[in-house]
């Protein structure tokens, strides 16, 4: 529900402000964990929380190879380099792809390592 709207205007563009706030991560996570209990228990929510923690693992790796992949290709296609651009993108993209690779097998082996250690705390009815 939207309340206290005013109209306020940003160069010529009108803009509406509200007291509603889009959610925040945090609380869309927290809902979909709440609706995928629902619908397949907690053990789907324990495989979605790995899955989440080790995408948290991987995309840091491939930006850090991605960045530096974007300046050497774009130097090498402005100098007219067309194929040392191609063979660097594919070489880039195959280590890209082992890494990842690489931890998803390794996380799906030794998945039990990935799991938060169990609570003490008792368990709710």
């Amino acid at each position: 529900m939207i309340t206290a709207a005013r109209r306020t205007t940003v160069g010529t563009a009108p803009i509406a402000e509200t007291d509603a706030a889009p959610p925040r991560a945090a609380e869309v996570d927290s809902r979909a964990r709440e609706l995928l209990r629902g619908a397949a228990g907690t053990n789907a929510v324990a495989g979605y929380g790995t899955g989440v923690r080790l995408e948290y693992l991987l995309i840091p790796m491939i930006f850090g190879l991605g960045a530096p992949l974007v300046a050497l290709v774009g130097t090498n296609i402005g100098a007219g380099q067309k194929q040392r651009a191609l063979r660097i993108a594919l070489v880039r993209g195959a280590i890209a792809i082992a890494i990842s690779e690489t931890l998803g097998l390794m996380a799906a082996t030794y998945h039990s390592a990935l799991q938060p250690p169990p609570s003490r705390a008792p368990r709710k009815a």
